[in-house]
């Protein structure tokens, strides 16, 4: 298991619309090697009423070099695509940290963000990793 080659890639934080069906976080395997997700999750960090939202992958297995989304709303899970199944949106648009634990609950990765996103917004670090993939094989 390569879990340092795992990162939050994308995080749509306010779609344009109703933002339960379009939110959602995409977790990236950069690594050679396939990762077992069973067990990890996602959660966030900002003060809100209630508990901390969180997302527990269900037995799932991110291959190497591709992504899966995490949708807040419903649907049908799939080889790219994991539902929440939660009614209301997650993410907060005025700022907020998705963390990223593996199975024993060690922090993997984070996306944090303040201020309120336009609407539309995406958070993206595609374009950051890939110029880091690039230094790693230059040097």
């Amino acid at each position: 298991m390569a879990a340092s080659d795992v990162s939050i890639r994308r995080v749509i934080v306010n779609p344009p619309g109703q933002d339960v069906q379009r939110e959602a976080v995409f977790v990236h395997n950069g690594g050679a090697d396939d990762v077992d997700l069973t067990g990890w999750r996602l959660s966030d960090t900002q003060s809100h009423p209630g508990p901390v939202f969180t997302f527990n992958f269900p037995p799932f297995t991110l291959l190497a070099g591709s992504d899966v989304a995490v949708h807040t709303g419903s649907g049908t899970d799939g080889d790219h695509d994991l539902f929440w199944g939660r009614k209301e949106a997650v993410w907060n648009n005025r700022g907020d940290r998705i963390m990223l634990l593996d199975a024993s609950g060690a922090e993997v990765a984070d996306r944090q963000w303040d201020g309120r996103p336009q609407e539309g917004r995406v958070i993206d670090t595609s374009e950051i990793e890939a110029a880091v993939d690039v230094m790693r094989t230059a040097a």
